[in-house]
């Protein structure tokens, strides 16, 4: 995953936990739908990105960055319109394609089994 925040190159950050959270949000209310929330369970954030490919650029008005160099996101704000922004772009993905969210949730399901 690549990610930038006011053109500059982030390494972690709000935004990229709100992008794990609205990733989760969409398909946990997929997972409802479908009645598959047991197979769901809790999910490990670094499987919802495996073989994923994301470009993300977050542009914050007033970015607050942790540690020394600019590299770590830490504006609150950025986390949860990110994550709003992800979940209903996804979730109107997900109704309009449920093949695609099927697949996306086996995938998800899979490497979690894999992992245990």
């Amino acid at each position: 995953m690549s990610s930038w925040v006011n053109q500059l190159r982030a390494s972690g950050g709000t935004h990229l936990k709100g992008l794990i959270s609205g990733i989760h949000g969409a398909l946990h209310h997929h997972a409802e739908a479908t009645g598959r929330t047991p197979e769901f369970g809790v999910y490990i954030p670094s499987v919802l990105t495996e073989g994923l490919t994301v470009l993300l650029d977050v542009t914050v008005p007033r970015p607050v960055w942790l540690g020394p160099v600019k590299g770590v996101l830490a504006n609150e704000e950025c986390e949860f319109e990110v994550e709003e922004l992800v979940q209903t772009w996804l979730r109107q993905r997900f109704v309009e394609e449920s093949a695609v969210a099927e697949r996306v949730l086996d995938h998800v399901i899979g490497r979690y089994i894999a992992r245990e």
